[in-house]
Formats: C-alpha cells, sequence, structure tokens
C-alpha cells in the first residue's frame, strides 16, 4: 500500500489534470477508505473525461458509501440520460 502511495503521489505530480491518474487515485484512495477525498479525485477526472460516463456507477457508490443516497439516485439519472 505505501508503495502504490509513493507511485501515485508521483504521478500526480507528473500528471495532475490527467484524467485516468486522477480515476487511479480515487480508486486508491477508496481501497484505503479516504472516500471524501477518493470521491474529489473521482469528480475531477470526471470533469476532465465527461464521456466516460461509465465512472457515474462509481460516483453513484461513493455518494452511496458516504449515505448520500440523494446525489447517489441522482448520479444514477445522469449515466441513464447519457
Amino acid at each position: 500500500v505505501n508503495q502504490a502511495q509513493a507511485e501515485l503521489k508521483d504521478l500526480l505530480k507528473q500528471c495532475p489534470s490527467d484524467p485516468e491518474v486522477l480515476y487511479l487515485a480515487f480508486k486508491v484512495k477508496k481501497a484505503l477508505g479516504e472516500l471524501d477525498e477518493a470521491r474529489v479525485d473521482l469528480e475531477r477526472a470526471m470533469k476532465l473525461s465527461p464521456n466516460n460516463v461509465g465512472w457515474y456507477f462509481d460516483l453513484a457508490e461513493i455518494y452511496e458509501d458516504t449515505g448520500d443516497y440523494q446525489q447517489a439516485r441522482a448520479t444514477i439519472g445522469k449515466y441513464i440520460q447519457a
């Protein structure tokens, strides 16, 4: 885990606006239980790559995990619209 965090930190320094790197940051932080930080990274990735509609499911899951069911439902609605 420490090695993954160190490599992720380096990647974020090199490519702070790369949606794939931000998505990776989301996955690592989610696995570590850092849900709020994971959500922020995922939302940034989605803004940079709006055509990646599959990420809506991940975002809905984060909202559900943090108890924000209204946002989870709204996010699924956005996926359906896309």
